[in-house]
């Protein structure tokens, strides 16, 4: 993700419209696509195999196709045709406009490099955007997938591995089972924490935990995210469950009207939506704390 290779010494620069100014704002629309790509995980789970081009207020569409089922040699040539296939279709509406605009006081910025605050502007737009993504594609997870409720009483270890094997395990007319370095398992902090001590305490647990991620857990692999629901603990999901296309508005950088100060602005549009719901299951961090902190059981009276 590097930053735009030119230089300017003033905001004055960027006003002008000249070549260099435009130039300029070409190579920022890149650095903006390269932070929210870079900065949002859900553009590392999303899927990505879609046709066209996204653009707002427009749709993405796929079709997700079931698997073909064998018969005896010589059947399609006595039904003198063979089976049609089975399709299911998903449409993704890109709805969701944003805009980030902001203005750069002048005086404010006067003994900075105008370069620099600039990319510090457009890294932090970035970001924002990224989270802003995050949020709703872990949100579309939880609303469109299966609550996975642990056993009362199962360690942290447990609950985690009957998890992944009942997403390893779904079987439909679409998939029979998913395998393990397919799941992408996200955690809350305070979730993650927990898998990760319980995984420090074991004598030669074969995994790495100086990183700061793990990398995998039983195969699946571990990613932590701030930007769950706050009411999820766990998120276990197939690659390519969930499509958010994203659409972004070329960058614009203008000499306000209103006083001495710089617009910095770029908008874009996304939508998200699961095509393969059947492929997600979470637990909430309610069932979590049930599972670990079970009840005591009520004490007998013996009697006298």
């Amino acid at each position: 993700m590097p930053a735009p290779a030119t230089r300017i010494e003033s905001l004055s620069v960027l006003n002008a419209q000249d070549g260099t100014s435009k130039i300029y704002c070409a190579e920022l629309y890149d650095y903006f696509y390269d932070t929210v790509t870079n900065y949002a995980l859900s553009t590392i789970l999303k899927n990505k195999l879609y046709p066209g081009t996204p653009v707002p207020g427009g749709s993405i569409t796929i079709r997700r196709m079931a698997m073909g089922q064998s018969k005896a040699y010589g059947t399609a040539r006595a039904a003198g045709k063979g089976d049609a296939p089975q399709l299911r279709e998903y449409v993704v509406p890109i709805d969701k406009r944003r805009e980030i605009i902001e203005e750069i006081e002048d005086m404010d910025v006067a003994m900075l490099p105008a370069t620099d605050v600039i990319n510090r502007k457009i890294t932090a737009q970035g970001q924002t955007a990224a989270r802003e993504m995050d949020r709703a594609f872990f949100a579309t997870a939880i609303t469109a997938g299966t609550m996975y409720t642990p056993e009362s009483g199962a360690a942290i270890d447990q609950i985690v591995d009957g998890l992944l094997d009942t997403l390893c395990t779904v079987s439909n007319q679409f998939v029979d089972g998913v395998s393990r370095d397919q799941i992408a398992l996200v955690c809350a902090p305070s979730a993650y924490s927990l898998l990760r001590n319980k995984i420090d305490q074991l004598s030669n647990p074969n995994v790495d935990t100086t990183p700061y991620e793990y990398g995998r857990f039983h195969g699946a692999r571990i990613y932590q995210s701030i930007h769950v629901p706050t009411t999820a603990a766990f998120v276990a999901m197939a690659l390519e469950s969930l499509l958010q296309p994203i659409a972004f508005n070329q960058f614009e950088i203008a000499k306000s009207p209103y006083g001495f100060s710089t617009i910095v602005k770029t908008a874009y549009a996304y939508g998200t939506g699961a095509v393969t719901p059947d492929l997600i299951y979470y637990v909430t961090d309610e069932a979590l704390q049930e599972a670990l902190h079970p009840p005591e059981p009520p004490e007998i009276d013996q009697g006298t």
